[in-house]
């Protein structure tokens, strides 16, 4: 069997947060991330493929607890102004055993989000976030 090392550098989900500008974290309980691009194919003369990829199709959803906050800053988010949305700066901070950090940050707008609470437990929000820049910035600490 394979010695893999040490596992001080997994990251548990409980040690990822959603961070809003500069200081200000949502109450995240699940994340789900996609990085992506469009690919084109087209023949060649030689009987090969050449491939094309275009613009960045990146998206990330969350669940997050709702605050009394939160249903007024996320409603504002939604709203359109001169026909674009907010575009508002989100930063993926991940945090392994050992306590080290990788952060991903990324400029998104919230397209949209759905309200729902159960009879018991925490009144949550889904959220659709695009991401509007085409690449992400990853930074390891």
């Amino acid at each position: 069997m394979a010695d893999f090392g040490a596992d001080t550098t997994l990251i548990n989900a409980d040690q990822v947060l959603l961070k809003v500008a500069s200081d200000t974290y949502l109450q995240l309980q699940n994340i789900n991330t996609h990085f992506g691009r469009p690919e084109f194919r087209e023949a060649t003369t030689n009987g090969g493929i050449k491939y094309y990829y275009g613009a960045g199709e990146n998206h990330f959803t969350a669940e997050l607890l709702a605050t009394k906050a939160e249903v007024d800053s996320l409603n504002t988010l939604t709203k359109r102004i001169s026909g674009n949305m907010t575009e508002t700066d989100y930063t993926l901070l991940c945090t392994d055993k050992a306590g080290n950090t990788a952060s991903v940050t990324m400029t998104a707008v919230l397209r949209d989000f759905d309200m729902s609470g159960s009879a018991e437990g925490a009144f949550k929000f889904d959220c659709f976030f695009r991401i509007t820049s085409d690449a992400v910035t990853v930074t390891l600490a």
